[in-house]
C-alpha cells in the first residue's frame, strides 16, 4: 500500500490554522489552570481537612480522623487513623494535640506526639451533635453543635460550647452561647469566634472571657453559611454560603459586619481557603447532595473584593467538602468518597507556540 504524502504547503497551512502556529508570538498575558498532582483515596470519606506543617488531618465520618504525611506532596501517605466513638466531622490541631468534633460522641482529644500512633487522651459530651471545632488558646477549645432536627429553620437551642482542656483527660465545659442557626464552621481571630451558622448567617462572638461569650454582631447571608476563611489582618472574611455562592465581608467593625461582594457559582459552596496574600481563594463545592454527586474547586481572584472573579476551575469526581492550603500554597481538598486531593495552580500561556520543523525548511 502506498502512503499519501501531503504537499508541504498544505501541511504548513494546516499547522498555521490550528493551535500549533509556526512563528506565532506568545501572548502578553497568561491564563491560570488548576491541575491535580496527588490523590489519596484511602483518606475517604473525607469531610474536612486541616493542615499543620507536613501533616494533613482528614475527618472521615465513621472511620475516624486520618493523619496523612504530605511532606512529599506528590506522594501523600496515610500514617494512621485516630478512631472516634462518633462520626468525625471536623478537626483542629495545636502542637501535639488533635481535637475532633465527633458528632454524637462530642469532643475527643488525641495525643499526636507520634502522628503514626495517635492516642486518645480524653473526651467530653456536647449538648447535641458536635460538628465543628476550633482552638481558642492552649487552654480553651470551642465546639459547634446542633440537634440535626431543623435543617432549614435553624436550631436556636444549641450553638457554641467552650471547653477548658488544660487537663486533656477530662475536658470541662465552661462557657456556652446559643446561635439561631447551627454552627457548622468556626474560625478564631484573637479573642473572637466567627461562626458560619448556616441559616443563621455569620455570627461574631467575643470570647475574651471564655466562661461568658457574648455575640457582638451578625450578617445575614443568601442561604446557609457553611465555611469560613479570614484574611491575615482579621478585617475581612470569606463565607462559603452553599447555593448563595461566595460572600466577601468586611469585619472592621465587628458589631456591624458589612458585605463587600459576592460571586454566584450555581453550585453549593461548602468550604473556602484563603491564600496568605489575601488575593486569592480556593472554593470547594458540590453539584448535589448525594454521595456520588460530583464536585468543583474554583480559584477566585479577590483583588477587587467588591467583584470577586473566577480564575480557574477543576471538577472532582465526588463532592468537595473541605479545602486547606499547605505552606507552599497548594490546595488539599476533602473530596468525600474520593479521599484527599492535591491541587495546584499554574500559569499557562494561551497563545500558540512556534514549532521548528526542519523538513519544512528544506529547499
Amino acid at each position: 500500500m502506498s502512503r499519501r504524502i501531503l504537499p508541504k504547503t498544505l501541511l504548513a497551512g494546516l499547522l498555521l490554522s490550528g493551535t500549533l502556529a509556526i512563528g506565532a508570538m506568545p501572548a502578553v498575558g497568561a491564563e491560570t489552570r488548576l491541575e491535580a498532582f496527588a490523590e489519596l483515596p484511602e483518606a475517604g470519606p473525607a469531610l474536612h481537612v486541616r493542615i499543620a506543617g507536613d501533616l494533613a488531618f482528614v475527618p472521615a465520618h465513621a472511620r475516624g480522623t486520618h493523619i496523612v504525611d504530605i511532606s512529599e506532596p506528590a506522594r501523600p501517605r496515610l500514617l494512621a487513623t485516630a478512631p472516634t466513638a462518633g462520626a468525625a466531622y471536623e478537626a483542629a490541631v495545636l502542637g501535639d494535640r488533635l481535637y475532633v468534633a465527633a458528632w454524637s460522641a462530642g469532643l475527643e482529644v488525641f495525643d499526636i506526639g507520634d502522628p503514626a500512633a495517635p492516642r486518645l487522651l480524653g473526651s467530653a459530651p456536647t449538648r447535641a451533635n458536635a460538628q465543628a471545632v476550633a482552638v481558642l488558646s492552649e487552654r480553651y477549645v470551642v465546639t459547634g453543635d446542633w440537634s440535626a432536627q431543623a435543617f432549614d429553620a435553624g436550631d436556636p437551642d444549641y450553638g457554641l460550647l467552650i471547653f477548658d482542656v488544660s487537663d486533656p483527660a477530662t475536658p470541662r465545659p465552661v462557657g456556652r452561647l446559643d446561635t439561631p442557626g447551627w454552627a457548622g464552621e468556626l474560625a478564631v481571630v484573637g479573642h473572637r469566634i466567627l461562626v458560619a451558622d448556616a441559616p443563621g448567617g455569620l455570627r461574631i462572638v467575643d470570647a475574651t472571657d471564655p466562661t461568658a461569650p457574648v455575640e457582638l454582631g451578625a450578617l445575614a447571608t443568601e442561604l446557609r453559611a457553611y465555611g469560613l476563611a479570614v484574611d491575615p489582618s482579621g478585617r475581612r472574611v470569606l463565607i462559603a454560603d452553599n447555593l448563595g455562592g461566595l460572600i466577601v465581608a468586611d469585619l472592621s467593625d465587628p458589631r456591624a459586619p458589612r458585605r463587600l461582594g459576592r460571586l454566584e457559582t450555581g453550585l453549593a459552596a461548602y468550604a473556602v481557603a484563603l491564600s496568605p496574600s489575601g488575593e486569592q481563594a480556593w472554593l470547594a463545592e458540590a453539584a448535589g447532595g448525594g454521595p456520588q454527586d460530583p464536585g468543583m474547586v474554583r480559584l477566585i481572584d479577590l483583588r477587587d473584593p467588591s467583584a470577586p472573579t473566577e480564575l480557574a476551575r477543576i471538577e472532582t469526581r465526588q463532592r468537595a467538602w473541605g479545602v486547606a492550603l499547605d505552606d507552599a500554597g497548594q490546595a488539599w481538598v476533602a473530596a468525600t468518597g474520593s479521599g484527599l486531593l492535591g491541587l495546584r495552580a499554574r500559569a499557562v500561556d494561551p497563545s500558540p507556540r512556534p514549532i521548528w520543523l526542519p523538513w519544512l525548511s528544506r529547499p
